[in-house]
């Protein structure tokens, strides 16, 4: 997986008063990077980003990524976009959401991450509730707001990580797997293999 954010200082986030944009920004502010966004409407999740110190442009226009050397846009952001055509014009990277989601999962050694047809925020606000009981500082991402939270994303300092493996743009294909899982899963069938094959003998 590539590591865009290596070299990079200044992120600039379109829509990030956006249920997935959110949680991402406070992710990234909390491991240092220095962050603007826009939107086109106030909303609390607005004023929950400008509270963290993070810069927000109402509105969306060509000047707003100025001095960012890093562009996230969401799979809504139409290929009109004024900052996004501003951005592939200039040579700034581009990248989608679910780009710097599987990016950030990366980052977790406990990325636990909930698909599904439906009940994917259901589940994934039980996982974060019961990670919070046991007084985990777990970082999350949800696609709802969640009151324990104040909001649809947290940003901790543990190795655990709670995210929604969303479907829509085939999100969940960029979320990075637990390499140490694969491993224990391997072992698993290998046990079974031979537990069949004693059993024939």
């Amino acid at each position: 997986m590539e590591d865009f954010l290596t070299g990079k200082k200044h992120v600039h986030f379109i829509g990030i008063g956006g249920s997935g944009m959110y949680p991402l920004a406070q992710i990234l502010h909390s491991k240092g990077f220095y962050l603007t966004g826009s939107d086109n409407n106030e909303t609390e999740t607005l004023k929950a980003v400008r509270n963290m110190g993070i810069p927000v442009y109402m509105g969306q226009r060509a000047e707003n990524i100025e001095g960012a050397d890093l562009i996230v846009y969401t799979a809504a952001i139409m290929s009109d976009n004024p900052e996004l055509i501003a951005a592939k014009a200039s040579g700034v990277k581009t990248v989608e959401r679910c780009e710097l989601l599987g990016l950030v999962t990366s980052w977790y050694n406990k990325a636990v991450c909930v698909s599904g047809t439906h009940g994917k925020t259901t589940t994934s606000s039980m996982l974060t509730h019961m990670y919070l009981a046991q007084n985990v500082d777990l970082s999350t991402v949800i696609g709802g707001k969640l009151k324990a939270i104040g909001g649809s994303g947290r940003a901790g300092s543990s190795d655990v990580m709670v995210c929604e493996a969303c479907e829509f743009s085939n999100t969940f294909l960029h979320l990075k797997k637990n390499s140490r899982t694969k491993e224990k899963q391997k072992a698993h069938r290998k046990q079974l293999r031979l537990r069949q094959q004693l059993q024939h003998l």
